[in-house]
């Protein structure tokens, strides 16, 4: 008998020559079925071979992904580019993240709100008044966190 999706059976096994026998698993029969299939099929191919070079594959992509951006700083150095970027991610990090906050925060009663905007008030405040980052946040963070647990 033929299966009632024949486009999708030619389109995966182009694929993988095994497609078309699990998409047809999926349109025909239950689902246990289905995962029945699909555990003797695995149980059948995967060796210990198999596993160790999925291992060292991995292994290796991720020491080589590792190693790329030292590869690019050096080879990158003294460029305007990279200089420029070094300025600027942090402060769009800071910004992204401050957007986000900003646009999480639950508008609909002054209690839930009101922490939150206080802290956004402080880090901004204390970012124009002694220009330090890390001081800035930190005071917002605390500011926010006292306001929403022991105050509203």
């Amino acid at each position: 008998m033929g299966s009632p999706y024949p486009f999708l059976s030619r389109m995966f096994s182009r694929l993988h020559p095994r497609a078309s026998f699990r998409v047809l698993s999926l349109f025909q029969g239950s689902f246990a079925e289905y995962v029945q299939k699909e555990i003797n099929l695995m149980n059948s191919e995967v060796t210990t071979g198999y596993i160790l070079a999925a291992v060292f594959v991995a292994a290796g992509i991720t020491f080589l992904l590792r190693l790329l951006p030292f590869g690019l700083k050096k080879a990158l150095a003294g460029s305007e580019l990279l200089d420029a970027l070094s300025h600027w991610i942090p402060l769009g990090a800071v910004a992204l993240l401050a957007i986000y906050a900003v646009a999480k925060i639950d508008y609909s009663s002054f209690t839930t709100a009101a922490p939150y905007l206080a802290g956004l008030v402080v880090t901004v405040g204390a970012h124009l008044w002694r220009k330090n980052m890390v001081l800035s946040m930190v005071a917002g963070t605390v500011t926010c966190v006292v306001l929403a647990n022991w105050v509203f």
